[in-house]
């Protein structure tokens, strides 16, 4: 901002209406979310991965300093309370800040560069949709347009490669639905002296206050992320899943709290949701092969996207990656995920990298876990978790079935996939030709039964409540109001 910029927001192709009713305040709220997403953005984690090693020391703790227009609002206790909650849930980094008054306002916004449309013919949408370009992003939008709806996409570009297939893929969804797609592509980025980090848990927080300016401004009832459950839960597979490694986002709680924020910001009911929260990956994709199964093709779920190429966006090698490679191989819709699109294979590619194997192993050991526990074992085993994410339900037991269903549906596609995965390159079995580093050959060898030591934990902890109960096998009800759902109420842990 300022005359010397490092921080840099522009928003294109926007109607002459959206320049209305920008309050000071959504304007301060949009300057704080760029702020602190460019600050985890440049500021590095810490220590490699290594094989002996499954501690992250990543831990950062941000301060910061912002001039805003509402001081009055912005010092609020509640409102602090509530960013820092935001922000320390989905990170696990430590957030303050300490909101001063801005001494000179510029008189005319640089970031807003308005195209040349006329008129505005998405008024007053149910949602502004969250637009990534992902599998899981696109399935929304093209049921909400499959339905007749008119579709506004709020998507966030930072690097040139991610742009230039959001472009693509608009041009092809717009070609299917015309007239019923605007897209709003927003320039957030930083000065190029700024390092990288690959993480950025902040990106929801970002992607919040650019879709609440939208929705304000066209009178929008909220802002829907589409995220499958499995994701947006992001249950603990291993040790290395357990803080900044296991995204959340699109949390039931991350959301909750961003619905408070964003309605406490314009003082009116506003609602930041997730419909996709009980739904896995595979019937996401499955959903976009029943209406337009040919923008499959044209989607992104890598997660390192600012490493992508023009001809191979994904990497093969992290979780989204491999998420996406069992999804459109269950759903039989592999043949609009070309294998050539990923810079290595899924299955048979090398992973060099330690981190890289353990994605690979946790992947593969939480799905098949999933698939063959039962669900009361699960229940008792993630009631921390499944706790935290009902906890803003109105019939949180129900909640609690549909999370653990939709996971063993999951685990199910996994255990499937991979049988079909070892029976296809059986060949390679029996010659000793898959490469050592593989996820096939890693699973040939039984890595994937290995457990970590938290695995180990807590499979030992189901045992001896297996042997306390003496066999006797509880009633999924039971199970409930043992982990504190049925009755609604919320266990120590979570709270």
């Amino acid at each position: 901002m300022g005359s010397k910029p490092n921080v840099h927001i522009r928003f294109e192709n926007v109607a002459k209406v959206f320049r209305q009713n920008l309050s000071p305040r959504l304007i301060d709220f949009l300057e704080i979310a760029s702020y602190v997403y460019s600050a985890d953005c440049a500021t590095p984690r810490g220590k490699k991965w290594t094989d002996d090693d499954s501690t992250e020391p990543w831990s950062r703790d941000f301060s910061f300093v912002v001039s805003v227009r509402d001081l009055e609002f912005w010092a609020r206790a509640e409102i602090q309370y509530l960013i820092e909650e935001i922000l320390n849930f989905p990170s696990n980094d430590k957030y303050s800040f300490n909101f001063v008054p801005l001494e000179r306002d510029r008189s005319e916004q640089p970031y807003f560069e308005f195209g040349g449309l006329k008129d505005w013919p998405f008024h007053a949408p149910d949602r502004v949709i969250m637009f990534s370009g992902g599998l899981d992003s696109l399935a929304g939008a093209v049921e909400t347009a499959a339905d007749g709806g008119k579709v506004v996409l709020v998507s966030h570009r930072s690097v040139s490669t991610l742009d230039a297939r959001q472009n693509i893929l608009f041009k092809e969804f717009q070609q299917l639905y015309p007239g019923q797609l605007i897209r709003v592509p927003v320039w957030v980025n930083k000065a190029e002296k700024f390092g990288r980090e690959p993480t950025q848990r902040t990106r929801s927080f970002l992607f919040s206050a650019l879709g609440t300016l939208v929705a304000q401004s066209i009178q929008a009832n909220g802002v829907r992320f589409y995220e499958n459950g499995v994701v947006s839960l992001n249950l603990p597979i291993a040790q290395e899943a357990l803080r900044s490694r296991a995204s959340r986002t699109t949390h039931p709680l991350a959301l909750h709290l961003l619905s408070s924020l964003c309605a406490a910001i314009i003082e009116t009911d506003f609602t930041v949701d997730n419909p996709f929260l009980f739904k896995t990956k595979t019937e996401v994709v499955t959903s976009i092969g029943t209406h337009q199964a040919p923008l499959i093709g044209h989607s992104c779920s890598c997660s390192r996207s600012m490493f992508q190429t023009k001809t191979q966006p994904h990497c093969g090698h992290c979780s989204q990656c491999i998420d996406r490679r069992f999804a459109t191989l269950a759903s039989g819709l592999q043949g609009h995920d070309h294998a050539k699109g990923y810079a290595s294979d899924v299955f048979l590619g090398p992973r060099q990298d330690p981190l890289e194997r353990a994605i690979a192993i946790d992947y593969v050991r939480h799905g098949l876990e999933l698939a063959r526990k039962p669900e009361n074992e699960l229940a008792m085993r993630f009631n921390t978790e499944i706790n935290r994410a009902v906890r803003h339900f109105e019939r949180r037991s129900n909640a609690a079935r549909e999370i653990i269903s939709m996971h063993k549906r999951h685990g199910e596609v996994v255990s499937r996939v991979l049988e079909q995965q070892l029976r296809a390159n059986a060949a390679e079995f029996v010659d000793g030709t898959l490469v050592p580093t593989s996820l096939l050959a890693m699973v040939g060898t039984r890595k994937h039964l290995h457990l970590s030591a938290n695995n180990q934990a807590l499979a030992t902890a189901t045992e001896k409540w297996k042997l306390r109960r003496k066999s006797r096998t509880l009633s999924f009800r039971s199970i409930l109001c043992c982990c504190n759902l049925e009755s609604g109420g919320v266990s120590p842990e979570s709270s």
